[in-house]
């Protein structure tokens, strides 16, 4: 059965687990390789995995599950994920996501002037400060608006596509036409 999957199946993982006290999977299948080195049960180590990829997986030890007087295993892959793999390139970064795009630097000062009153601890400063605030944040609002606006008012199509874009936050991205294979070539190694 064993021989059947891996002739059909020579990508696939196939993982063998079971009580295997007297027989070496090895001597049978010499493709694949054992993964257990902890004892199961007392020093005695009962249970076997193999795999017939060598370096897949990572066993562990897990509590005994119900009534049983053998310890449980998990299987762990032992790849880390390419986005764990992948820096980040901060020249193509613009600003952070929570970043408003209508915050200018009128707001910024009025933001610190509200945070130094705050910590003043003087509440008629800090009630002045988050008024004019909100009056900072309210005018700014309506700069953008009429900034993003004037893209569509003047009847240029390359205004009108920039303005778009702000909205919709677009960012043209380099079409990578080998990423297909690359993401293939990962998932499927197995």
């Amino acid at each position: 059965m064993i021989s059947l999957q891996m002739n059909n199946n020579p990508e696939v993982a196939v993982i063998v687990a079971g009580d295997f006290n007297h027989v070496e999977l090895k001597a049978v299948f010499p493709k694949f390789h054992h993964y257990i080195n902890f004892p199961m049960r007392d020093n005695n180590t009962l249970d076997q995995v193999y795999c017939n990829i060598p370096g897949a997986y990572k066993a562990v030890a897990a509590p005994h599950l119900g009534m049983s007087d053998h310890i449980s295993v998990n299987l762990i892959p032992a790849y880390k994920p390419l986005i764990c793999r992948t820096t980040t390139n901060h020249q193509n970064l613009h600003r952070p996501s929570n970043k408003k795009p209508w915050l200018d630097n009128t707001v910024k000062l009025l933001l610190k002037a509200c945070d130094s009153a705050y910590r003043s601890g003087d509440k008629l400063a800090y009630s002045i400060a988050r008024k004019e605030l909100k009056k900072g944040i309210k005018l700014a609002k309506s700069r953008y608006k009429q900034r993003i606006e004037e893209h569509f008012e003047n009847n240029n199509p390359h205004s009108m596509w920039r303005g778009i874009k702000t909205i919709t936050d677009y960012k043209r991205s380099d079409y990578n036409s080998t990423l297909p294979d690359i993401l293939n070539t990962f998932y499927a190694r197995f």
